[in-house]
């Protein structure tokens, strides 16, 4: 997979961690330092995770195209292993949204019989 990949879902990721930010700015002018500070260090902690995270799940996709089907693999703790064979492909469905655009990224969808 392209590293621009985890580009995408980092900067996701950014944009999700600004309204538990906004929250904590929101509890500071209200003068609650102490729940600001609760809601902060948790925001850090699973944005962290989430950053690790991503990395490796990016890391753990595959895929391989051989004469007759098409092998995906990806799972960090659970791999899983999808074979399609291109006999049985009924429509690819490509999909980008503006961030995928800009940074030369698409999903591609397999529809099956």
């Amino acid at each position: 997979m392209s590293p621009r990949l985890a580009t995408a879902w980092h900067i996701s990721l950014g944009f999700t961690a600004v309204v538990p930010l906004a929250g904590v700015v929101v509890l500071t002018i209200m003068g609650l330092g102490s729940s600001a500070a609760a809601l902060g260090a948790v925001t850090f902690v699973l944005v962290a995770w989430g950053w690790w995270l991503i990395g490796r799940r990016v890391h753990s996709y595959g895929y391989a195209e051989r004469a007759d089907d098409l092998l995906v693999v990806h799972g960090i703790m659970f791999r899983r292993l999808v074979v399609v064979p291109y006999g049985r492909m009924q429509l690819v469905d490509l999909t980008a949204g503006p961030l995928d655009r800009a940074l030369g990224l698409a999903t591609v969808q397999l529809h099956t019989a």
